[in-house]
This record gives structure tokens, sequence and C-alpha cells, in this order.
């Protein structure tokens, strides 16, 4: 079980990452466009502030949207687009020194918190949850949007790390659901996932009685996928084509070509 200094640790970590990031960026910067469709590097800081800011308790009033972006498909996606929009209308520089106000708040929050305060009944994106379980979330997105960001203005980094590892892992639960309904891997079937670095995990899945489940690696696995864990966070963040890191041979396998490639162009895990 995760444990609230676990937790704090993991927050903490890719917050300081982000904020230090933030500092970095010049006017030019804050304009870039990155892999969400629509939003610029300054939307996705902002996206970011927004949910802390509701989480820490404060007063928010987002006018509802006059019109609907193609890329929103969801009352979540309405709700994030409203705050972005909001935080638009911001200066950049109060922007970012209100992130760090939040983060600042919101850590001293759950640092405070109790038990029963994080076994307490609460909404995630996942469906119903406790308020740990959100703030496992939380710190996956974060990461992920941090990530955005660093693609979007050149300057690679935090690929390792508590809340990297944290991101990897949880997408890394994902690999059964990819090999046994998107790629429907016949009975029999070994799947393993190699992440190469700058974190270094393996995850093996078989098909047995009908269902994927992860397993032990056997000696010959049916197929045996190899990339970088970048690459990989990348691909179920559903962030890249699947074709392009497979050209680049950042994605590469041996055994069932034709199935591997399957796997390999559906490991995009995001709701």
């Amino acid at each position: 079980m995760t444990t609230r200094d676990e937790t704090l640790a993991k927050l903490r970590d890719v917050w300081t990452s982000l904020t230090t990031l933030a500092e970095e960026l010049d006017d030019a910067d804050w304009t870039r466009p990155t892999d969400c469709p629509g939003w610029t590097v300054r939307d996705q800081l902002a996206h970011l502030l927004a949910f802390e800011w509701q989480l820490a308790g404060r007063p928010s009033t987002l006018e509802e949207l006059a019109d609907v972006p193609p890329w929103v498909h969801n009352d979540i996606g309405k709700a994030n687009e409203r705050a972005v929009r909001h935080w638009r209308t911001v200066p950049v520089d109060r922007v970012v020194a209100a992130w760090r106000e939040v983060t600042a708040e919101r850590l001293a929050q759950i640092g405070a918190a109790t038990d029963a305060d994080l076994a307490a009944d609460s909404w995630t994106p996942l469906g119903p949850g406790t308020v740990m379980d959100l703030l496992q979330v939380r710190i996956l997105d974060h990461w992920i949007h941090e990530q955005d960001i660093r693609r979007a203005v050149g300057r690679p980094g935090h690929e390792s790390g508590p809340a990297a590892e944290h991101t990897i892992d949880r997408m890394l639960m994902g690999i059964p659901m990819v090999v046994g309904k998107r790629a429907a891997a016949p009975e029999g079937t070994s799947v393993v996932i190699e992440l190469t670095g700058p974190i270094q995990r393996e995850r093996t899945v078989t098909v047995r009685d009908g269902r994927a489940k992860p397993g032990e690696r056997p000696a010959d696995p049916t197929v045996a996928i190899y990339l970088d864990s970048t690459t990989f966070a990348e691909l179920a963040a559903g962030r890249t084509d699947p074709g392009t890191p497979i050209a680049e041979d950042r994605v590469t396998w041996t055994g069932d070509d034709t199935l591997a490639r399957t796997i390999a162009t559906s490991l995009n895990i995001m709701p």
C-alpha cells in the first residue's frame, strides 16, 4: 500500500521539476504548441494549476463554453477546456506565481491529512475511489504533462525519479488489456515488454484460460518488444503516432511479427 510520505515525495518530485522548468521558459516557449490538441505550453501548466486550485478548496468561477472544440469528447474535457481558457486571461508570470503558491498549499494539506482523510471516498478519472487513489492519478497526470511541455520546448529531462517510475509502473498495468483485448492474442501466447532505460522494467503477459495475465518470462516468448521508457510513456499516453518510433527503430521486437506490430501500435492506455 502506498503511504502518504511516498505520495508526498512523488508529488514534490514532479512539482519541483515543473516549477524549475517553468522558471526557465521565455515568452516564445509559453506559446509553443504541444501534443495536446489546441493547447500551448502555457495551457498545459494552466490545466495542472486549475485542478490543484480546485482540490485546494479555492473558489473558481469558470464560464460555460460558448463552443466545444472537436478534441473535447466528454464532461472532463469540457471542464479542462473551461479552466484553460480562464487562465489564458491571466498574465503568465501570475500563472507561474499561482502555480508555486497552490502546489505549496497542496503539499501542506496532504502532509496534514489523516489516514481517514486519505481513505475518504473521492471521484477519480478512473471511477469511484478514495482521496489516495486520486492522488496517485495526479502524480501520473502531472508527469505526463510535464513531458508534453518538455517536448514542446526542446528541453528533455526528468525521465527518471519517483514520479516517472510511478507513472511508468501504472502504465505497465495496462499491458494485459492491450494483449488480451486489443491484440486478441490466442491461448498460450506470451508477450514480454522490456523497457531498456532510463527506467528499466520487464513485464510478461501470458494468455491462459482465455485471459491475459501477468506471468513469468518464458525461455522463448511468442513476442518480446524492446523500447526505452520515454518512448513507452509517449505511446501509452497517446502522444505520438506509433509508426514514428517504429520507423526510427526506437521500438523493436522479436518473435511473431504480426502480433508484435499489433501490440506495439496499440499501447495507448489512456482513457
